[in-house]
């Protein structure tokens, strides 16, 4: 019995280093990006991890499920269909995707953009908090980040997407 629960514990805690891993990863990489645009550093909110990890995890349930929450927070999703990357190589992937977008924001017009969203949500500086979640299915694995407060504000993006 004793061997059980050691081994109980363990798994636990190797489970939770797991999950604390790639949302560090997504977190860092958010923050790399946002610095280059003068943006402040973004810090990870439990109630933004929980939300994101619902979403994802929703999204993970079935065909045709990879849709926005609709909640009340920034969002950007996220599905790669190789179930044999790592969670942290999934928010890694989706981040830099994201961030990707940013060759075709104009800095001139400074308005939202149905190709650069993603890209204007990572880096916007009104933004102080994250929440990323993973989950995965036989469909791929979905990352789900939420911002909180919500960026993509119209009439803001002179102010919030910054030139690196």
């Amino acid at each position: 019995m004793r061997h059980i629960l050691i081994i109980t514990v363990v798994i636990c805690a190797v489970s939770n280093f797991a999950f604390a891993d790639f949302r560090s990863d997504a977190l860092n990489l958010h923050n790399k990006y946002r610095a280059e645009h003068h943006a402040p550093p973004l810090k990870l909110k439990d109630e933004l991890n929980k939300y994101a990890q619902k979403h994802a995890q929703k999204m993970s349930s079935g065909k045709n499920k990879f849709k926005h929450s609709y909640g009340k927070y920034g969002e950007n999703i996220y599905m790669d269909p190789n179930t044999k990357i790592t969670d942290s190589q999934a928010a890694i992937d989706a981040t830099n995707k994201w961030y990707d977008e940013k060759s075709q924001y104009s800095y001139r017009s400074a308005r939202f953009g149905l190709k650069t969203g993603h890209f204007t949500q990572v880096i916007w500086t009104d933004t102080k908090y994250l929440g990323v979640g993973v989950a995965r299915s036989e469909y791929g694995v979905f990352v789900c980040a939420n911002y909180d407060p919500r960026g993509n504000v119209a009439s803001q993006f002179l102010k919030n997407v910054l030139a690196p």
